[in-house]
């Protein structure tokens, strides 16, 4: 997993922010540093994928990337089901556990099938479109999918797509980016009512429907 500095964050939040081709001397000007720190800060960003050079006319410029609008592998949707089968997307007989764990899933297909189309990560997932929805729009208005971890995940993916504990511990962090940012006690029993018991794969919550055997009838 990376980090990128505080200098490369300053050189990523200028060219996010800036309205003109933003070559180093601009860059330079905007920024207020050096032009080594801001070379050295944009090599690294390049390296990382969060920042791309543009040739256009004489003096190139940099500008910065966003996550891949498309799928990272054409077969993206057994990548994903090969990991949830390896990783399984519950935790036996923990309602919350396994709502957060198909909150991952979400995020997980999103990026890995370089889409934000509900019905499109419903039908890879089997998980109820409103579902998907909400945690979609959670990632969106609190900028989840920019964050560094959401980057990290896409490239530890396209390097390690097949080393599954990597892949976990970069989702992870993730997840725990949009709980931390979302969650409220309103978002949690919304999640929960909207998931339905669901699972990834079209399986369900089985011990939903054992706590409601064993519940007295009124």
């Amino acid at each position: 997993m990376f980090e990128i500095s505080n200098i490369e964050r300053l050189v990523l939040l200028a060219l996010d922010k800036g309205q003109a081709q933003m070559t180093e001397m601009r860059l330079v000007t905007v920024t207020g540093l050096d032009l080594k720190e801001v070379q050295d800060s944009l090599a690294c960003l390049v390296k990382l994928g969060r920042a791309r050079q543009v040739f256009h006319g004489s003096e190139p410029y940099h500008v910065s990337t966003t996550l891949s609008s498309q799928p990272i592998f054409p077969n993206w949707q057994e990548l994903l089901g090969a990991f949830c089968a390896e990783v399984p997307p519950f935790e036996e007989g923990d309602t919350l556990a396994t709502m957060y764990v198909s909150c991952g899933v979400v995020l997980l297909a999103a990026i890995v099938g370089g889409t934000r189309d509900e019905a499109t990560i419903s039908r890879a997932t089997m998980l109820p479109i409103e579902f998907v929805m909400l945690v979609l729009g959670m990632a969106e208005r609190q900028g989840v999918l920019s964050l560094d971890a959401a980057f990290d995940l896409q490239g530890t993916i396209r390097k390690r797509s097949h080393d599954f504990d990597e892949v976990e511990q970069s989702l992870d962090c993730l997840k725990e980016h949009l709980w931390e940012f979302c969650w409220t006690p309103g978002i949690e029993v919304a999640l929960n009512n909207l998931r339905n018991g669901r699972q990834f794969g079209g399986a369900v919550d089985l011990w939903v429907n054992e706590e409601a055997l064993e519940r007295p009838l009124a």
